[in-house]
């Protein structure tokens, strides 16, 4: 009996210090607490606080894949330095076997300076240091490079949000697709975009906002829309659309509402620019030339112009009644060769020309009746080569009622009456 209580004593210690050597492995678990900054450059240290982090163990530190280095670490906490082409998306700690999720970091890697690429190799290469930024200008392809063709797409660039300077698409003949770009919010100077026969569309401006100084597209022969520039709001200095000789319509630009000057030329496809019924005003210019818009309908909600208005070589439009919010033309206004504009009834708004009024080489124009609201001219009026003109009585406001007395020059319309002829009552033939 006394051997069997011995044996029973035995098994009872080993038993007790077997259970005590398993509770001394159990690993404690790793708590995160925060990881701090959430938005940080390429270069910077995060730090990443929790607790019983091992010292003993190798810990990696992965963002969105790529490896940092760890710069220190304690029991309670990680710093991190963030590396070299990582790009924003989750951080992940292994350790031991384990992955710990600390969630989405915003990374930011700068590129200082200004970028040429003029080959599908150098857009590759540059594109595979993953910058989000380029603080400078960055232009692809080169009117007088040698190698035009090389370029078919900017895929390569897909992690780039803002362009401080100037972003310029010049003479890719092959280039088809700018998709890489379609994480750009921004474009701080001017994004020109020209003479590129092969781009059939914008996709990849889906994500622009705003352009700080000159937006132009231009000689892109290819170019059937611009429907991806829906989220663009606001061009500081002027949009200018010159000679894509297949874009039919503008309908991408339907939220914008800030614009400093507008100049449309040689879109002889154009259906409409209704799309730009959000713009209320212009600090600039507006120029309508080498259309066959049938209608101004789109300019409806303008009611001031600090610059100047051109309108002018139009085979069809027949009247201007999309100006009938139009107060005041803060420099010229000309209207010229529009074969068939046969009123300007569009304009009975209008208080104030500040500088020179034009109204020359039209074929149907009838009467100046739109006009008579028109009360200031800063300096000259010209009223010639319209061959079917006959009545100047919308002008009574201006030479009557407000003594016009600035440069009138009248000539070579089917009647020409001087300023006394006005005021005498002979205001038509």
């Amino acid at each position: 009996m006394k051997k069997l209580n011995l044996i029973f004593a035995i098994l009872v210690a080993l038993i007790a210090t077997t259970s005590c050597n398993n509770s001394d492995t159990i690993e404690n678990e790793v708590i995160i607490t925060s990881t701090l900054p959430n938005s940080v450059n390429v270069g910077d240290i995060i730090t990443i606080n929790g607790q019983n982090f091992d010292t003993s163990l190798t810990y990696t530190i992965l963002f969105n894949g790529v490896e940092g280095t760890i710069s220190e670490v304690t029991s309670t906490s990680f710093k991190v330095i963030v590396p070299e082409k990582s790009t924003s998306g989750d951080v992940v700690i292994t350790y031991n076997g384990k992955t710990i999720n600390l969630g989405n970091i915003t990374i930011i890697n700068i590129f200082t300076g200004d970028v040429e690429l003029l080959t599908q190799q150098e857009v590759d290469t540059f594109g595979a240091n993953n910058y989000t930024q380029i603080i400078g200008n960055i232009l692809i392809g080169d009117e007088y490079s040698s190698t035009k063709t090389s370029i078919q797409n900017v895929d390569a660039l897909i992690y780039l949000t803002y362009v401080s300077g100037d972003l310029g698409i010049y003479e890719n003949t092959n280039l088809t697709s700018i998709s890489g770009l379609n994480n750009i919010v921004s474009v701080g100077g001017d994004l020109i975009i020209s003479y590129n026969e092969a781009l059939a569309n914008l996709n990849g401006l889906n994500s622009l906002t705003s352009v700080g100084d000159y937006f132009t597209l231009d000689n892109n022969s290819a170019l059937l829309n611009i429907d991806s520039l829906s989220n663009l709001t606001s061009i500081n200095r002027q949009l200018g659309i010159y000679d894509n000789e297949s874009l039919t319509n503008i309908n991408g630009l339907s939220n914008l509402v800030s614009l400093g000057s507008l100049r449309i030329e040689n879109q002889y496809e154009f259906s409409n620019i209704n799309s730009l019924s959000n713009i209320t005003s212009l600090t600039g210019n507006l120029r309508i030339s080498g259309t066959n818009l049938t209608t101004l309908d789109g300019l409806a909600n303008i009611t001031t112009i600090d610059g100047s208005l051109y309108i002018g070589q139009n085979d069809i439009l027949t009247n201007v009644n999309g100006l009938s919010s139009l107060t005041s033309i803060g420099d010229i206004l000309s209207l010229y060769d529009n074969d068939a504009l046969s009123n300007i009834d569009g304009l009975s708004n209008l208080t104030t020309v500040v500088s020179r009024f034009y109204i020359t080489d039209h074929l149907a124009l009838t009467n100046l009746d739109g006009l008579s609201s028109l009360a200031s001219v800063g300096s000259v009026l010209e009223i010639s080569n319209n061959s079917s003109l006959t009545s100047f009585c919308g002008l009574n406001t201006l030479i009557i009622d407000n003594s016009f007395n600035n440069t009138y020059i009248v000539n070579s319309n089917a009647y020409n009456p001087r300023q006394q002829d006005i005021i005498d009552g002979n205001c038509s033939q």
